[in-house]
């Protein structure tokens, strides 16, 4: 069963981060990873909510309701063992790096441009199979203090599950299934 928590506090996300990096069947150790960001200013936005998914579980971290961010995080980012796949992720972790200070040793994009004919069957599946909420739905502003709505978690999750399988496949044509 597919468990997605969003973090409070620390205690959860250093729970989460250890179940993360302990699960036994993420074979290849590839994490999908989505950002979701808000108006912090007229004409200014930053990284409000950061995302991470191994395909069995998922963690949402709500990066503006911490004051210190937990440690744990900072560290699995950086682990060189781990592979963080995402839509425009060098971007997300410029980001990162430069609103939070995160650094992510090992990326992988999984934009469509990096899709080869092999792998366009597989890709159009899974973007054509995966939840997206309807776009009126998640276009909304929403600011720092306000809560994550239902298609706003639907969204970052459909994300990162899709940049995860996505990853995989471009990564591991053949081989271990995830």
């Amino acid at each position: 069963m597919f468990k997605t928590t969003i973090a409070i506090d620390q205690k959860q996300v250093d729970e989460c981060i250890q179940a993360l990096m302990s699960n036994s069947k993420n074979l290849k150790r590839l994490i999908g990873v989505d950002t979701l960001s808000s108006r912090t200013a007229p004409g200014i936005t930053s990284i409000a909510v950061l995302h991470l998914c191994d395909g069995n579980q998922s963690l949402i971290v709500r990066l503006t309701s911490f004051h210190t961010i937990p440690e744990s995080l900072y560290n699995f980012l950086s682990l060189p063992g781990f592979t963080f796949v995402g839509f425009g992720i060098n971007d997300a972790m410029s980001r990162l790096w430069n609103e939070y200070g995160f650094v992510c040793k090992n990326t992988f994009e999984a934009r469509s441009s990096l899709w080869c004919s092999d792998t366009d069957s597989y890709v159009n599946f899974v973007v054509r199979t995966m939840h997206v909420p309807p776009t009126q739905c998640i276009s909304d502003i929403w600011d720092c203090k306000g809560n994550l709505t239902e298609d706003l978690i639907d969204l970052t999750v459909s994300n990162a599950i899709a940049a995860l399988r996505i990853g995989d496949k471009l990564l591991y044509p053949i081989g271990i299934t995830m």
